[in-house]
Order: C-alpha cells, then structure tokens, then sequence
C-alpha cells in the first residue's frame, strides 16, 4: 500500500478516478486517501502505479506556486512526446539530479553542466574530493575505439579527436591516439604560453611556432626544432646508454646508420652495419682527448691510422714520428721495393732509378717503407725516397761492413756497399758526392737489410 498527496478534496478524487480510491478514514486531512489499485489519467487498464497517457504526448506538470501552474509552459515537466523523453525545468532556475541526499549533477540556466558542482562555469564541468577523480569511457567492443572527438559547425567532418584502439583492433590494437585530421597544427602549453607544436607536415617545433624554419631558413622533411630566447639543451639519459641514431633507408647496404652516444664514460660516434653491428670510430673522453680509430686516446688527438690534411698544419710545439726518416714522394719509371738505393734517373728529369754501378755520384737516397715525414704529393708513378734520417737498406758485404763504415752504391742494381777509401799524400777520403750514409749495424757476409744513418754527401 502507498500513501499519495495530491493535494486535492476526496470529492474531486471520487469524481475523476472512480473505482480507483476508497473513502478516506483520516478526516483530520482528507488530502491523505489510501491507494487501492493503479491510477490511470487516459487509460483504464494502467499497469503501474500511476500511468498517464495521451494522443501522441503526455506530460507531468509539477509547480511551485499557483502561477506556475497556471500555463502549460511553466514549471517542473516530465513529458514523453512520441519515442521521446524529456525532462523540462521551464522556468529561469536549474534542474539537478541527487543521490543520498545529495546534489550529483546540476544543468544550469545557461545549458552548463555540472557534475559534482552545482555552479558549472564551462558546458562540462566535473569536480571531485576524491583520491582520484575521472572521466572514463570505455568501449566493450574489442574491435571498437574509445573516443572524445572535438569540432565545430561547418568546421569540416573530421575533427580533432583523443582515443584508445580496442585490444583486438586489425591496425593498432590497444593504441593510444591524438589526432587532428584538419591541415593546422596540435599545440601544446604551459602558464597560458605555447611550449611545443606540431605542425601540419609533422614537424616538431619546442620554443618554437615554425618548427620547419632553422635560423630563417625553411627546411624539407620531417623536423624536430628546438628554440629558446637564451639557452636551448636537450636532455638524453639512460643508464649505461644514452645515444642518437642517424639512420640514411636511401644510402647503401651497411652505410644507413650512424650512433652518437654517451656510454663507458666516452661521448662515441659509431658506424652501424645491418646487422646490427656498431664500430665505434671516434670517441672523446671526459678529459678532453680525442681518439679516431682508437677507443683508448693517450693524447688530445690520438689517431690510428692515416691522416690527410688539405691545408696547412702549424705546429708549436715538436713534431713526434715513429720512423725516424724524412722522405718526399718523387717520380720514377719503375717499380721500386722499399730499401732499394736509388740514383738521379737520367733518362728523364726530376726522376729516380735503382743504382746500378759502384760509387755512383747520382745517389739521391733509399726507398723507405714507413717515412716519419713525408714530402710532396703521392701519384701511381711516384716513389717515397728518403734523404735523410735512419732506413733500413739493402746492403752487400762485399768486405765485411762495421758500424760507423760509409757506404756507397755497388755494383748488384739498388745495392749497398762498403766504401774504400782512397789514399793521396799519406791521406785517406772517400770520393765526394757517392756516400750514401753511415751503417748503423754491421754485416759480416752476405746480403741483408741493416739500419743505416742518410747523410748523403
């Protein structure tokens, strides 16, 4: 049994719901009558406790005073106008939903919704006191996307939209994704100001509104511009790793990649093959050494290998060689092994020949194998002759050869040998202008290679 106030005479309720109240036992309110059965308003046959039914439409109309009442389009209405249902507060004021005694969500005068606040400053606004407060949308479909699309009338059919594949999607399952498919830019800020952008064509800009234009030149490609008033940095860390790869898909096989990092203490640069395999090639440690070909610089520039240098070198301080000869690449009309004696080729001009007479006073030096000074410019028909300095050369001992001996051209093709002294007036010397150089090592027999000290002369 439910008890019902409607504020109206049992008379008038007798008259208008016949058979439907009984007479009321409470004659100190006779606006309290006891329910027997359903009430209907258009319909004979209601089957809940209070149903009303019109022709196409049927509406509550809850007032506060007498003059709300007093039209159809006043008041609190609740209404069902064909397949459609609607809630209606038509005056000035709000219409709030509670739960427990308490406000939940308030529709404000101007359309703004509130949840958890009954005073909405934005079309939603939804507060909370909780640990965690939210808005969650989920989409039980694990072929559909959960979404919140943003756009405006006349603004084009696909807006900016943020969404979350669903875990049996065919391209992106379970995907995160923020996306404007207009051709403008998605922009990022903090204290009211833009801090990151990306632009139409998927450059990144930080600092920066033109993320393609470096230093007022515009760019091709894919662009990621860091800008800043005063100081710009960017910050990679990791722990054992941080790097950068550089990645050319066009340049040949095994030449596409290249690594820049900090790893072992070291700032590296590496080349990566397709396997991948890096090589480190340079590296700079934390005292400021430079290495190329080494991993392991000893001095601030600590090269293993060679080195080609098209401009000029000045140099302070000493020049440090392993090889202790100074040779210069000259011309030659034949093929020459390291160690050979050479002579002035008078065939033709500014060109060198292996020696082929004893004491000749063309000798113009020794191939040398690794000079620790190289002059002029290498060519195919050039060789490295060195005139001064320690080189190892092809000797004969055609008299046993000493340390200190001064040795001449022979008469083997590009071979040394001991010099005999001539003697005049009680006097011994060597014939000018055919010293090769002073030996360094001796040799009793034989033919061999022995450390000699240039000194032609």
């Amino acid at each position: 049994m439910k008890i019902i106030t409607f504020g109206i005479t049992l008379a008038m309720l007798a008259q208008t719901a016949a058979g439907q109240w009984i007479a009321c036992t409470n004659q100190s309110n006779i606006n309290q009558c006891t329910l027997t059965s359903a009430v209907g308003v258009g319909t004979q046959t209601p089957q809940r406790n209070l149903a009303i039914v019109g022709a196409g439409s049927a509406t509550v109309q809850v007032a506060a005073d007498s003059s709300q009442g007093s039209t159809a389009s006043r008041g609190f209405q609740l209404q069902q106008v064909g397949l459609n249902s609607y809630l209606i507060n038509e005056e000035s004021g709000s219409l709030s939903f509670w739960t427990s005694a308490a406000s939940r969500m308030t529709i404000d005068v101007t359309g703004h919704v509130g949840v958890g606040t009954t005073s909405p400053t934005a079309r939603l606004e939804v507060q909370g006191a909780q640990g965690s407060e939210g808005i969650s949308l989920i989409n039980l479909n694990p072929l559909g996307i959960a979404y919140v699309s943003f756009g405006e009338t006349g603004g084009g059919s696909t807006p900016f939209w943020i969404a979350r594949q669903g875990s049996a999607s065919a391209t992106y399952p379970r995907s995160a994704e923020i996306f404007n498919s207009d051709a403008a830019p998605i922009r990022f800020g903090t204290s009211n100001i833009e801090r990151v952008r990306i632009d139409e064509t998927g450059n990144v800009g930080i600092g920066t509104t033109s993320p393609g234009t470096i230093n007022g030149n515009t760019w091709s490609g894919t662009i990621l511009n860091l800008s800043s008033g005063n100081v710009a940095r960017m910050g990679i860390q990791g722990s054992g790793f941080a790097g950068i790869d550089l990645v050319d898909r066009t340049a040949p096989a095994n030449q596409r990649q290249y690594t820049i990092s900090s790893n072992g203490g070291q700032l590296r640069f590496y080349a990566v093959d397709d396997s991948p395999n890096g090589i480190v090639k340079v590296v700079m440690d934390s005292a400021g050494r430079v290495g190329i070909g080494t991993a392991t610089p000893t001095m601030p520039l600590d090269v293993n290998g060679n080195a080609n240098v098209s401009g000029s070198i000045t140099v302070g301080g000493n020049i440090n060689a392993k090889y202790q000869d100074v040779a210069e690449w000259v011309p030659t009309l034949d093929a020459l092994e390291p160690g050979t004696v050479v002579v002035l080729d008078r065939r033709a001009p500014n060109s060198v020949t292996a020696s082929t007479s004893a004491y000749d006073t063309g000798v113009a030096g020794v191939v040398s194998e690794h000079p620790g000074i190289t002059l002029g410019e290498p060519a195919a028909n050039k060789a490295v002759i060195a005139t001064s300095g320690r080189v190892r050369v092809r000797v004969e001992a055609t008299r046993p050869i000493a340390i200190g001996d001064l040795l001449v051209t022979g008469e083997a093709p590009g071979v040394a040998m001991k010099s005999e002294p001539i003697t005049m007036n009680g006097r011994s010397f060597h014939q000018p202008g055919t010293i090769i150089g002073k030996a360094l090592q001796p040799l009793a027999k034989g033919r061999a290679e022995i450390l000699v000290l240039l000194t032609l002369q």
